[in-house]
């Protein structure tokens, strides 16, 4: 598929709709942090066409569009402009904006979004204690009883074959 370059402009109500939709349609990168070309097509797009809307406050005109998406927009459109707000107005400032998409499914996105990110925090606090230097001293000290025991058998071995026998 071609690379997407640019979106033509939308007007109307549900001019974000009709941008996820010819985005996907396009075949538009939507990945969120992406490394090769940040979706920047489609992030230029998303903000121009809110500015042109509600040149003051973007973010609240993105809000209320994410507010009318009908149900089979792609969740990975949703993510991305979600996250694309969040990258603009913070967390405090998300958590307020999305009043306005609670219960839609760009807000039930913004909830398993939620979600993941507490399951992943609570994971990596799980496992914060692989990192600290009491943890690696006491791995350091198994790795080397376990060494001595392999240099151990080792000389038990080598001392056998060399008396002649079979160990």
């Amino acid at each position: 598929m071609p690379v997407v370059r640019s979106f033509p402009t939308f007007e109307g109500p549900d001019w974000l709709a009709q941008l996820t939709s010819s985005a996907l349609t396009r075949g538009a990168c939507l990945t969120i942090n992406c490394t090769t070309c940040g979706a920047t097509p489609f992030k230029q797009a998303l903000w121009a066409q809110a500015t042109a809307a509600t040149p003051l406050l973007p973010e609240n005109e993105i809000a209320e569009q994410l507010a009318t998406l009908p149900e089979d927009t792609s969740p990975e459109a949703l993510r991305f402009v979600i996250d694309q707000l969040y990258k603009r107005v913070g967390q405090a400032g998300l958590d307020r904006l999305a009043r306005s998409f609670a219960d839609t499914p760009a807000g039930w996105e913004y909830r398993r979004m939620q979600a993941h990110a507490k399951a992943i925090a609570r994971q990596r606090a799980d496992n914060t204690h692989l990192n600290s230097p009491e943890y690696a001293e006491e791995r350091r000290a198994e790795r080397a009883a376990q060494h001595a025991e392999r240099l151990a058998a080792k000389a038990i071995r080598d001392a056998a074959r060399r008396d002649g026998g079979d160990a």
